[in-house]
């Protein structure tokens, strides 16, 4: 079973489409942005590997590719029923890393609003630090996965480069305001740390664009506006595409340059941003391309 996925979504809506998978009895969900494919597994595509964690399966054949399949239920300590012989392969890219990850099962494709997300806090967060929010459909939830965080604890080489700055380039840059929107804590974490260790001390940091856009508002009354945003794109609440498109038709921040900084892009996407007004976007691993852009838009 194959099934390409195309976005028709308008840009700015506030709308995603999730994929709703099961693992075990519970259902999870993806982004179909992320899901180029959905496969009927095939042990014999597997090649396993040497001296790998539990959940990483080996590499697994998809269109004379090999790619990392990895299994959820083992990652996410999921029981697998006994009786289930037809389990399934989602096919993921993001990062520009194409992925598979094995699930018990796929159920549909549910059409819902970032604000129907409830993003994951407080003390649940800390237990859950592989989700990124729960959607409450037909009597049920639905966990989404951060799968990015799976994808960089399994795979080191794919996740933010580090970068030193020295003395010299760091000065100037605590002079400019950032305002940073990213929802998923373990992204937040090493984006602040790489940003505050270039010189960019002066950082707002928000868990969602309906965060970042009400301080955005309290900003405007106050005229202490930042000099550039950054946005992740999915986001529980308020997506960036719908943040961008609101900062974009505000008279008052409409000239603020927007990055979005995001495991999403790719040529449809960028499309998608560039119709909301972003200035430019680029790729979660190129964090030293991301600092570049702060100094060309900072004039440093």
């Amino acid at each position: 079973m194959t099934a390409e996925q195309d976005i028709l979504l308008e840009a700015g809506t506030n709308e995603a489409e999730f994929l709703e998978f099961i693992l075990g009895e519970q259902s999870f969900g993806i982004n179909v942005a992320k899901v180029k494919a959905v496969w009927q597994f095939e042990k014999e595509l597997v090649t396993k590997l040497p001296d790998t964690p539990p959940s990483f399966k080996g590499t697994y054949l998809y269109r004379e590719q090999s790619i990392p399949l990895v299994d959820l239920a083992s990652e996410l300590n999921r029981e697998v029923p006994e009786d289930c012989t037809r389990q399934i392969v989602i096919i993921a890219e993001f990062n520009s890393i194409v992925t598979g990850f094995l699930v018990t099962g796929v159920e549909r494709i549910h059409r819902v609003g970032w604000d129907m997300i409830r993003p994951m806090s407080g003390i649940m967060a800390n237990f859950h630090s592989r989700m990124v929010g729960v959607i409450s459909i037909d009597d049920h939830e639905i966990m989404i996965v951060d799968m990015e965080a799976i994808v960089d604890k399994l795979f080191p080489d794919t996740a933010l480069e580090h970068v030193d700055y020295t003395a010299d380039e760091k000065l100037g840059r605590d002079a400019f305001k950032v305002v940073l929107a990213e929802d998923s804590s373990l992204m937040r974490g090493l984006i602040t740390n790489t940003l505050k260790g270039a010189g960019y001390t002066n950082l707002a940091v928000f868990e969602d664009g309906l965060s970042a856009w009400e301080s955005l508002s309290n900003c405007i009354e106050r005229n202490d506006l930042p000099h550039v945003i950054i946005s992740d794109i999915e986001m529980p609440r308020m997506d960036g595409l719908a943040f961008c498109k609101n900062i974009k038709s505000n008279d008052s921040t409409a000239k603020i340059p927007l990055i979005f900084f995001s495991s999403l892009i790719n040529e449809q996407m960028a499309f998608k941003c560039k119709q909301v007004g972003g200035d430019e976007q680029i790729t979660k691993p190129e964090i030293g391309n991301l600092v570049s852009l702060l100094d060309k838009f900072c004039g440093i």
